[in-house]
């Protein structure tokens, strides 16, 4: 019993290690990529890293040397992504500036929210399903709609998991040096990894 728990304790330990070995690789190519070019490969490179990690979890996965080759191999792909995102964001937070100023202006509002609803919806799920599937960018965001429409259970978690984070982190700044992003994204990939595995499942199924 002893063993299974010092066992038990040295595997957690791995895993923070290993999540803050990500965040700080995340950090440093985000630099290297100065910022704006650097933040979409660095987060793909991550997703892709821990979907490795969670797929065989027993296997030593390398963790520098992956993380350099997704990003890399998917430094154009991810920036796209990341600049279609970007400026969606700031078209909503712009459009929300002019409404806000605006009279007798309910109905947009609403249609406001509803419109940044389904942006958050896909933003949530365009890493995880970029990192699992081979798609085009324009395929990335369909899927990444259809599957957050199926699952809003799943978007609603992690809205308030990233709620909770965020709340840890202002409290504890020191978290985020070792965990900013690497634990948002074990959390996330690893909900969206049962949610490929049941479409799959269905796939098959009716094939």
């Amino acid at each position: 019993m002893f063993r299974k728990l010092t066992d038990g304790t040295f595997k957690i330990a791995e895993w923070f290690m290993h999540l803050a070995l990500v965040n700080f690789l995340w950090i440093l190519f985000t630099v290297i990529g100065l910022g704006i070019f650097g933040w979409a490969p660095a987060t793909t490179a991550a997703f892709g890293v821990i979907r490795k990690i969670l797929i065989s979890p027993d296997s030593d996965v390398p963790l520098f040397r992956t993380f350099l080759s997704i990003y890399k191999k998917d430094f154009i792909r991810a920036n796209a992504l990341g600049i279609i995102i970007l400026s969606g964001g700031i078209l909503l937070f712009l459009s929300s500036g002019i409404i806000n100023e605006m009279n007798n202006a309910f109905f947009i509002r609403i249609l406001l929210i509803g419109v940044a609803f389904v942006f958050g919806v896909i933003v949530m799920f365009s890493f995880p399903v970029f990192s699992h599937y081979r798609l085009t960018i324009r395929e990335t965001f369909r899927h990444s709609f259809l599957i957050g429409l199926a699952n809003l259970h799943y978007f609603i978690v992690f809205v308030v998991i990233l709620a909770v984070l965020a709340v840890i982190y202002g409290t504890f700044p020191g978290f985020i040096i070792f965990y900013l992003v690497s634990i948002p994204i074990i959390i996330i990939m690893h909900f969206c990894l049962r949610i490929f595995d049941k479409i799959e499942k269905q796939t098959v199924k009716t094939e």
